[in-house]
């Protein structure tokens, strides 16, 4: 009888590891792109793509390397409308307008840094207006809300409607390290590297501040609360700035928030998925480490997609509060990027693996998404 039990037991975990091992062959279902666009008769590399938009018009703008181009709903450049030496960052009005902004997040932090540029233009591309910023815009991205966008300059928060008017200017107590980000009711919300969380209103009035130990960043908006990590911590505050929770975080913790999503909040600490709820619990998503980075985005039908990079990248001490990214991509052999998709209730659908790194995702006009890898631009979904 003991023997017979003994051996129950035995196959029983057995089966168990044989359902955990099929599960996790399914969850690397091997995913392979709808369409694939050749760019290599075209100026644009596709690894070099660092964002791209929808236009209104059906079609789209994306942003390589230095330079923004438009093109056709399939991808194809047509027109660069930017150039320059200054890593862009863009943000599309609700009738197809164009604003750009080039700042020095990505410069080298000893060197001088030489003035940056704030560009607008009409829909078709047509410059409408262009002006110098002195100050570096510590960015990855412009917030935009109505007709309005918003980025952090300096220690100010600057707000300029898509014909070029500034609407106004607010002082905050530190660099404003990041872009602000929006929230549904149309204010900005911003952090700073003195441990300031604000809110801003549209027409830029103080709304609240609430301060925090330590400088802050990577701001999330969450349908009704607010996300964001310091050295130490990951905090969470609702719309009026009231504290949900903190958590300690090690020390240099990797975590990055990545994206809002309608389960939570996606999270990534470079080698696993997880998904953070308002009450400041998390669960596993996903183990796909280890990597160096991550991006993540939802297609028109809900479908999430998670691009991991495989790159080393120096990090340069701006100072004790302040860090940036700058130098050349190293890369070894064997790395490289993967990109796995969940369907609308976080079901892994597969991975498509590359052995060269890509660009970023990037959202089509037909809502699809699509990555750069060589000189090949690689669309997903149905």
């Amino acid at each position: 009888m003991l023997r017979f039990v003994l051996v129950s037991v035995a196959c029983l975990i057995l089966l168990g590891l044989l359902l955990g091992a099929g599960l996790r062959l399914l969850g690397r279902e091997a995913l392979e792109p709808a369409q694939r666009i050749d760019l290599s008769q075209t100026a644009i590399a596709g690894a070099a793509i660092h964002s791209g938009a929808a236009l209104p018009d059906g079609d789209m703008l994306l942003v390589e390397s230095c330079n923004v181009w438009l093109a056709q709903p399939d991808g194809k450049p047509y027109m660069m409308i930017s150039s320059g030496d200054m890593f862009p960052l863009i943000v599309i009005g609700p009738g197809g307008e164009i604003a750009l902004v080039r700042g020095s997040l990505r410069l080298h932090v000893d060197r001088p840094s030489p003035p940056g540029r704030l560009e607008f233009f009409k829909p078709g591309g047509t410059l409408l207006s262009s002006q110098l910023i002195s100050e570096p815009v510590y960015s990855d991205n412009l917030a935009s809300s109505g007709d309005c966008f918003a980025f952090g300059q300096g220690r100010q928060m600057r707000c300029f409607d898509f014909a070029g008017n500034e609407k106004w200017q607010l002082s905050m107590q530190g660099t404003a390290m990041l872009a602000p980000q929006a929230t549904p009711d149309g204010s900005f919300i911003c952090a700073d590297n003195a441990g300031g969380l604000s809110a801003v209103s549209a027409a830029g009035e103080l709304l609240w501040r609430v301060d925090c130990p330590g400088a802050l960043w990577n701001p999330q908006v969450c349908d009704d609360w607010i996300a964001l990590r310091s050295r130490d911590q990951l905090l969470a505050f609702d719309l009026q700035g009231r504290q949900l929770f903190s958590q300690p975080l090690e020390h240099e913790s990797r975590l990055s928030l990545l994206l809002p999503l309608p389960q939570g909040l996606l999270c990534y600490d470079w080698q696993r998925l997880t998904v953070l709820n308002r009450e400041g619990r998390s669960r596993v998503l996903a183990r796909i480490g280890p990597g160096s980075g991550a991006r993540a985005m939802l297609d028109a039908s809900g479908r999430l997609y998670v691009a991991q990079y495989s790159q080393q990248t120096r990090m340069e001490k701006l100072s004790d509060d302040l860090r940036v990214y700058g130098g050349k991509n190293r890369t070894h052999p064997g790395e490289g990027l993967e990109l796995y998709a969940f369907d609308q209730k976080l079901k892994a659908l597969g991975r498509f693996e590359a052995g060269v790194h890509g660009g970023q995702l990037i959202r089509m006009p037909d809502g699809r998404v699509a990555i750069g890898i060589a000189d090949r631009l690689l669309v997903f979904g149905e």
